[in-house]
This record gives C-alpha cells, structure tokens and sequence, in this order.
C-alpha cells in the first residue's frame, strides 16, 4: 500500500468538494482510495453554526445545545458530552470549533454515506476509472486513553471489513465475533 498526503489550499466553507479534490489531485489511478475529513465534507454543505455571541460562556452554552440537538443520545460527563451520533458513539457528536476560519461551530456531513457515493460517482467519470474507493473520515479521541483514533464516518467503493467468524483461531478455536476493518 501506497499512502499520498496532498498538500492542499484551504477549503472555505461552501467550496465544492469534488471541484476542490479535482483541483489538488491531478490523477486517481484504478484502485486507489481517496480519504476526505468529515470537516471539509461538512463545510462543502454548509453544515457551520455562527458563534451568537463573543462571550465564552454563551459560546459554551450555544454549543451545549447544538451538542444536544445533533445527538440521538446526549450524556454529561466530569469531561466532555458523551454522544450517540449517527449510531456511533463519541464526543461532543462530532461537533468541532478547531481549525475553522470564523467564528462558527463545524458539526458533521448531513450524511457521510451518501457524501463518499456522491464524490465516488463524480470522480469516476472525471478520472475514468472503474474502481475507486472513498473514505470520509476524522480522528475521535478514545475513553481513558491518550492521543486519537481515526474513524470512517463513511465510504463508498470498498469493503471495509473482513469477516472471520466461523474461521479457527491458532489453536483451532471457531471465531465467534472477529471483524476486522
């Protein structure tokens, strides 16, 4: 496996993703994978929420209630929100204020499956390839564990797991429950 970090412009809120990939990326060869954060996906749909106030405390209760609103399932903890977004589990649901131009919260892409379908139809019939595999991913940060974890919130174009339930273990035990992804 080959893994190619594309030094890009910033993307501004509203740009056109498959425009912006397609400016940056001058050739996708068969079978390659192009992996998109969630946060540029989200600012291609204009998925941002403006700060209503400078002060911090609204800025903290403003997010709260975005928190709340964007999650299924929204629990306090002594130290961040614990929410079940998207049926993932994790914090804040996904809502992010890091490495924004403004003043404004970034929440999630509307639906980061049907982004990777849409941006993998599109450079398909740019690149004229017929295998090609999208990724729309962000890091989350793991309970009682230092640093993060990167996640695909979604994908098209690739299996992302492989099965090996009913296959035997070293010692000739049946997996019951393994996926590996």
């Amino acid at each position: 496996m080959k893994v190619d970090a594309i030094k890009t412009r910033l993307f501004k809120t509203g740009d056109n993703l498959v425009d912006f990939i397609i400016e940056h990326i001058p050739e996708v060869k068969e079978k390659s994978i192009v992996v998109i954060t969630s946060k540029i996906a989200a600012e291609a749909e204009n998925r941002i929420v403006q700060y209503r106030s400078t002060d911090k405390e609204e800025i903290k209760k403003q997010k709260i209630e975005l928190i709340k609103q964007e999650s299924e399932l929204a629990i306090h903890t002594p130290y961040t929100w614990l929410t079940l977004k998207d049926g993932l589990v994790m914090a804040s649901a996904g809502i992010d204020q890091s490495n924004s131009a403004g003043d404004y919260f970034i929440l999630l892409p509307e639906d980061s499956f049907q982004v990777a379908i849409d941006v993998r139809d599109r450079l398909k019939k740019y690149y004229d390839v017929k295998d090609l595999g999208v990724v729309v991913t962000d890091s989350r940060v793991m309970p009682l564990r230092k640093g993060t974890l990167g996640v695909a919130y979604g994908y098209a174009g690739i299996e992302p797991l492989r099965d090996y339930r009913g296959t035997k273990d070293l010692y000739g035990r049946e997996y019951k429950m393994s996926r590996l992804n």
